[in-house]
């Protein structure tokens, strides 16, 4: 970040700018190799500890808002906006603790970042439905699993 700032009554944040997103990366390629989907979720991973480290949730991560550099380089983008916007964007990428309203926390992020993994790696998100309520029970599900076996 370079800058924040306002100017009657519009806020601003200046950042570098970074050309594509790996939404775009996705579409284009469609699944990674995993020698890259490694590193870029290195990167992601990185970018949300330090913000996990100051304090900050992202509760938003999707492939729309990781942005990529000309170096390869991913880059978390979107933390004030995450929250509000694209959120049917985010569905396929929600924590299992989202998708049955509990309050986002760092283990949201880390499962978020898990499901961004397994996209870049299968070429789609774990759960491959269109429907709203079916992608939030499939999460929800999977909260269910966990609670179950991590008794």
């Amino acid at each position: 970040m370079f800058d924040i700032g306002g100017e009657g009554g519009r806020f601003f944040v200046a950042t570098e700018l970074l050309p594509q997103s790996l939404e775009i990366n996705l579409e284009f390629s469609g699944q990674m190799s995993f020698g890259q989907a490694s590193r870029l979720s290195a990167d992601i991973a990185n970018g949300v500890a330090a913000a996990h480290e100051k304090g900050l949730l992202h509760s938003g991560l999707s492939p729309h808002n990781i942005l990529v550099g000309t170096d390869g380089v991913a880059k978390v983008g979107d933390f004030a906006g995450a929250a509000i916007s694209r959120p049917a964007g985010r569905l396929p990428y929600f924590s299992s603790g989202q998708a049955t309203g509990n309050p986002t926390m760092q283990a949201s992020d880390i499962y978020s970042l898990g499901t961004l993994l397994y996209h870049m790696l299968a070429g789609q998100p774990p759960f491959p439905v269109t429907d709203p309520r079916k992608l939030l029970t499939a999460h929800a599900q999977l909260s269910g699993h966990f609670e179950q076996t991590s008794r």
